[in-house]
């Protein structure tokens, strides 16, 4: 199964290696494999960059009632289907990027490690720490104490 997938930047969903064509996952094509696995589901992922899903224009009928992170998801459909896929996955996070007392997760997680110990106190989380994070994570536990967030997602991804 062919996946298209999208997020806000490279801790969710990655970026293109610099100088060359490939892509470097973030911690999204982690949980997706793990989930498929679980699923004994056979995947490919593709990413689709912000910058084609901004380019789509749609009509005020077409993102009527829409706000937030839906006019992206709606642009995002768009573009999947003129790319001729049928499965996507937009990773849309919450919180305010440039406010640090935000629950946008990379804010969240900075302050976290801050908190642990005064060294870090300047730190700023990577990609690579939520790929470390995705990497140890146990995808039923995940399911089970994030039914909301998460086990909405796994309970998406078997209805594909």
């Amino acid at each position: 199964m062919e996946i298209a997938v999208t997020g806000e930047g490279k801790t969710d969903y990655g970026m293109r290696e610099y100088g060359c064509p490939t892509w470097k996952w973030g911690p999204i094509a982690t949980y997706i494999r793990k989930v498929a696995d679980k699923n004994d589901v056979s995947i490919s992922l593709t990413p689709i960059s912000r910058e084609d899903i901004s380019k789509i224009k749609i009509q005020r009928s077409m993102g009527s009632g829409l706000c937030g992170h839906g006019i992206p998801a709606r642009k995002f459909t768009i573009l999947m289907k003129l790319k001729g896929y049928d499965k996507g996955i937009p990773e849309l996070l919450w919180g305010d990027v440039h406010d640090p007392k935000s629950n946008y997760p990379k804010n969240y997680l900075t302050r976290m490690i801050a908190s642990c110990d005064k060294r870090y106190k300047n730190y700023s989380t990577s990609m690579d720490d939520f790929c470390n994070i995705a990497e140890a994570t146990d995808i039923d536990t995940l399911r089970d104490t994030c039914r909301i967030s998460f086990g909405k997602f796994c309970d998406d991804f078997d209805a594909l």
